[in-house]
């Protein structure tokens, strides 16, 4: 008898607090859409810290797996401008634990590419032939 009023009580404190979590996750969505917008807005005038600053506080408060997409993008754009390889490694995780989670999608490919062409400059090379420096030749005939 007691192990159902103890049941009974639990049922009623759930529902109770149900509609106030349902309301909580809506809320952290409108936030994280909101900061999402503001780091797209960053990210399109090159500001790229300000943007995976967004990204990065979108993710915490409601984490989806396109924001992973996002802040690997702004990382690597960052390792662009600064050449820095901690954005570059971070860029290379992002996208690796995107393409982890996400099995189809358009987005996959173009990840895919850019973890192709990261890695590159980790070996020091370019991925895209147009960047790749050209060898001096020297020829000489008598």
């Amino acid at each position: 008898m007691a192990s159902s009023r103890l049941q009974a009580g639990c049922l009623a404190l759930a529902l109770a607090l149900w509609p106030s979590s349902a309301l909580a996750a809506e809320g952290a969505e409108a936030k994280a859409k909101a900061l999402f917008d503001v780091g797209g807005r960053a990210y399109d005038n090159g500001e790229f810290d300000v943007a995976l600053q967004a990204f990065e506080q979108a993710h915490a408060i409601y984490p989806k797996d396109s924001l992973l997409f996002s802040m690997a993008q702004a990382h690597r754009r960052l390792f662009a401008e600064t050449k820095d390889a901690r954005s570059r490694d971070e860029a290379l995780r992002l996208f690796r634990e995107y393409l982890g989670k996400v099995k189809t999608g358009p987005r996959r490919v173009e990840a895919n590419k850019l973890v192709g062409e990261l890695e590159a400059t980790v070996a020091g090379t370019s991925a895209n032939p147009s960047e790749r420096k050209k060898k001096t030749r020297l020829f000489v005939a008598s």
